[in-house]
C-alpha cells in the first residue's frame, strides 16, 4: 500500500514495525496541537484552519515516528498530550481542556505556554511542535511554502518540472475544507 505522505517507490508497510504510537485520547490532542500549529490568518486578521488532508497527512506520520520510537518515547508522548490538554487550566484561567478550546483560543494557549516563565512547560510545547513542524514541511504544501524549488525533499536539485501543489490552507465551505 502506497501512502500520498511518502515518496514514490517507499512502502508503508516496510516499516520497521507499522505500529502506532499514539492512543485514542493522545492522537485527539495532538491533532488538536496540530491544527493550532499549521493555521493561518486571512488579509482581515482571521485564523484559517488547515486543510484536513494535510493535518491527516502529517497526524500519520506522526504516530507511525513515534511508533517506531521505544515504550518510553511512547509512554513519554501520551502523558505529554495528556498534560498539554490540561493546562489551559494553568495558562489562561480556562476550565476546558484544549481540545475544547476554538482554534483561535489554542493558537492563545499554545503562544501562551510556549512563551511561559515556567521553562518546563515551553519545552512541553517544543516536545510536540518540533516533529510535527517537521513532518508538516516535508509535505508538498509545505515545501511549496518554504520555496524550495522541487516538489520533494527526495527530488534532486535542477530543473525539475514542479507541481504546484493545493493550498495549504483551504477557507470554509470549499470542498474538503475545514
Amino acid at each position: 500500500m502506497l501512502s500520498p505522505m511518502w515518496p514514490v517507490g517507499i512502502d508503508i508497510t516496510d516499516r520497521e514495525h507499522g505500529r502506532r504510537g499514539l492512543d485514542t485520547e493522545s492522537r485527539f490532542v495532538v491533532r488538536a496541537f496540530c491544527e493550532a500549529l499549521l493555521s493561518d490568518e486571512d488579509e482581515q486578521g482571521r485564523v484559517l484552519a488547515p486543510a484536513s488532508d494535510i493535518v491527516d497527512r502529517v497526524m500519520e506520520a506522526y504516530d507511525l515516528l513515534i511508533g517506531a520510537g521505544s515504550l518510553t518515547l511512547r509512554s513519554g508522548i501520551r502523558v505529554l498530550a495528556r498534560l498539554v490538554n490540561r493546562l489551559p487550566v494553568v495558562v489562561l484561567g480556562e476550565l476546558a481542556p484544549m481540545t475544547d478550546l476554538t482554534l483561535p483560543e489554542r493558537i492563545r494557549f499554545l503562544e501562551a505556554l510556549e512563551n511561559a516563565r515556567v521553562g518546563l512547560l515551553a519545552t512541553a510545547v517544543i516536545a510536540l511542535k518540533m516533529p510535527l513542524s517537521m513532518i508538516a514541511y516535508e509535505q508538498p504544501e509545505g515545501i511549496a511554502l518554504m520555496g524550495l524549488e522541487r516538489p520533494t525533499l527526495q527530488t534532486p536539485r535542477g530543473n525539475v518540472p514542479i507541481p504546484q501543489p493545493g493550498p495549504w490552507v483551504r477557507v470554509k465551505g470549499e470542498q474538503g475544507g475545514a
